[in-house]
């Protein structure tokens, strides 16, 4: 039949010519529509800018608002304290994902106010107390429309003008108010007793509201004590809301459970974490089968913790990539054949590095697979929201993962001493040969992966 009117028309022989010119469109699109040189004139800051606001778009994706949080937060933001409010919760159990939620509705309801929101350790330099503090005072600038020449260069002048440059800087733009949210402080760089928060004032400018996250039993949390700060502790989910977290996620890939297989989940102790429950739902979408699907919930449901069940994830991803299971998740069609162990190998080595590694530079020639990136593409996507990207580096997202990595990949001091000796060897030849040093460092010394 002819073609419809005003619609291009592209012919094919076989399906993977379709795939290639179905790709080559997108491609052109994607350049059409954001074009490369746009990236390229991005400064550092609007460049850091963009990964805090896609890692809190990535939060808003799937949540379910806890009506009085909202409004303690809410409470918080419009009192007349100069004390800063923490939010202590455990590891998963939605601090992030609520301070996401919260700005966004905040910055709503109040486009007036400027809000900083900074996610630490959502990026490489995000975790270092001097970059935190720059960027603060760079974001209340482009927020009030401020330029003036006045953020110190030096490291430790940051910390000591920091409420005086405040109260400078909102006197000079009239502004009435000025929120700032600090996510995971649990996660910042160590270096000069960072932990001890002595680099946030005790008390802010009247202006200024601050909140601030952090995990219990850390020493952030004892920080926050003893500058006598407001904590709002996050209980573990009720079970109401567990049932609807869990049916709000399953909608997104349009599935479903039955009541009692809902009710079974959402009454197990360990569902009352949000990141338990998602990567518990991630897990049996890939690898129930509908007329096993009970009993595969039972079998998951005795994992405990989240690092235990992520041990799950791990042997199902060993079983797919490394031969045991016909390679049903590994859709890669490239002819080059694939070392054993990917998935032990790969994210060992990451967790070795010091903050994470580099995808084509590092990863892939540490494991011999220079020209076959599309088979660790399968592996990224099948751990798709327990990595990170930032900065052209490749890490854990999350304490829960890297905890679960460590204990199946690197339980003893001499599995630990192999994956260094590993990474020293190839960045010392790496070195010789002239290609600079790299990103490997002591195991579990990584960045990122604190929430």
């Amino acid at each position: 039949s002819a073609p419809a009117k005003g619609h291009a028309v592209a012919e094919y022989m076989r399906p993977t010519e379709l795939g290639e010119q179905l790709q080559s469109m997108l491609m052109s699109y994607v350049d059409a529509r954001f074009p490369a040189a746009d990236a390229a004139n991005l400064s550092a800051f609007e460049r850091e800018r963009f990964r805090h606001y896609a890692f809190a778009r990535e939060l808003r994706r799937v949540y379910v608002a806890d009506e009085s949080v909202m409004q303690e937060l809410d409470a918080h933001a419009s009192s007349n304290t100069g004390s800063p409010l923490a939010i202590v919760a455990e590891h998963g159990s939605g601090k992030s994902a609520l301070l996401a939620h919260w700005c966004e509705l905040y910055r709503q309801h109040h486009p007036e106010v400027a809000l900083v929101e900074h996610y630490v350790g959502s990026t490489s330099s995000g975790s270092a107390v001097p970059n935190i503090l720059r960027r603060v005072m760079l974001e209340v600038q482009a927020q009030l429309g401020d330029s003036t020449d006045d953020i110190p260069n030096d490291d430790d002048q940051l910390i000591s003008v920091l409420p005086q440059w405040l109260s400078a800087t909102l006197d000079r733009n009239d502004a009435s108010r000025v929120v700032i949210v600090l996510d995971a402080l649990n996660a910042i760089d160590a270096r000069g007793n960072a932990h001890e928060l002595r680099w946030l004032p005790s008390t802010f400018p009247s202006a200024v509201r601050v909140v601030v996250s952090t995990t219990p039993s850390s020493k952030t949390a004892e920080a926050c004590q003893q500058h006598d700060w407001r904590t709002l502790e996050l209980l573990p989910m009720p079970v109401a809301k567990r049932v609807s977290l869990l049916r709000e996620y399953l909608s997104t890939s349009s599935k479903r459970l039955s009541g009692p297989q809902e009710q079974r989940i959402a009454s197990a102790n360990a569902a009352g974490n949000p990141r338990y429950l998602r990567v518990l739902l991630d897990h049996l979408t890939v690898s129930a089968q509908f007329d096993d699907l009970t009993s595969t919930i039972e079998r998951s449901l005795r994992a405990t913790t989240t690092a235990d069940l992520y041990a799950l994830v791990l042997a199902r991803l060993e079983n797919d990539f490394d031969g045991g299971g016909g390679g049903a998740t590994a859709t890669t069609t490239t002819t080059t054949a694939t070392p054993s162990k990917i998935v032990e190998n790969a994210l060992g080595l990451i967790l070795a590095s010091r903050r994470g590694l580099s995808v084509q530079d590092e990863l892939l020639p540490l494991l011999g697979m220079d020209d076959d990136e599309a088979t660790w593409n399968d592996v990224a996507n099948s751990l798709e929201g327990e990595l990170l990207e930032f900065s052209g580096l490749v890490n854990f997202a999350n304490a829960d993962f890297r905890t679960a990595v460590q204990q199946r990949y690197a339980a003893t001091d001499g599995k630990q001493r192999a994956l260094h000796a590993r990474l020293a060897s190839f960045f010392a030849k790496r070195a010789a040969a002239g290609g600079g040093g790299g990103g490997g460092g002591g195991v579990g010394g990584g960045g990122g992966g604190g929430r």
